[in-house]
């Protein structure tokens, strides 16, 4: 994906969400939780994953760790962020998953705010 269309999508992710709460969508939507660990719970050598975006937020190592073992370390790095930074909203995690250049969900991110009712 070229730099223009990551721009682009970035400001229109922003746009969509800015302040609406990760907790408050994860409550009312906990499908798309699935789908972020669908996109997050690989490891792969060349594309970031969950631990990526853990280290972005500044989760502690030792965390890190420990959701490593579960069986969906996404969805328990996700309700670790609801606890440990429950004002943390959409657009600072849109900025996470930019700076660890996640374009896929941030894709995601555009495709349910486009469904209002998501966010």
């Amino acid at each position: 994906m070229n730099i223009f269309i990551q721009r682009h999508i970035s400001r229109v992710v922003l746009l969509i969400f800015s302040d609406s709460k990760l907790s408050d969508v994860l409550n009312r939507h906990p499908d798309f939780l699935d789908e972020l660990a669908l996109c997050l719970d690989r490891d792969m050598r060349v594309t970031p994953n969950w631990r990526h975006l853990a280290m972005q937020l500044n989760v502690y190592e030792d965390v890190i760790k420990k959701l490593d073992e579960e069986q969906s370390p996404t969805i328990r790095l996700f309700e670790y962020l609801e606890v440990t930074q429950p004002q943390l909203t959409i657009q600072q995690l849109s900025w996470a998953m930019r700076a660890i250049q996640r374009m896929d969900v941030l894709v995601l991110f555009r495709e349910k705010g486009n469904n209002r009712s998501c966010f």
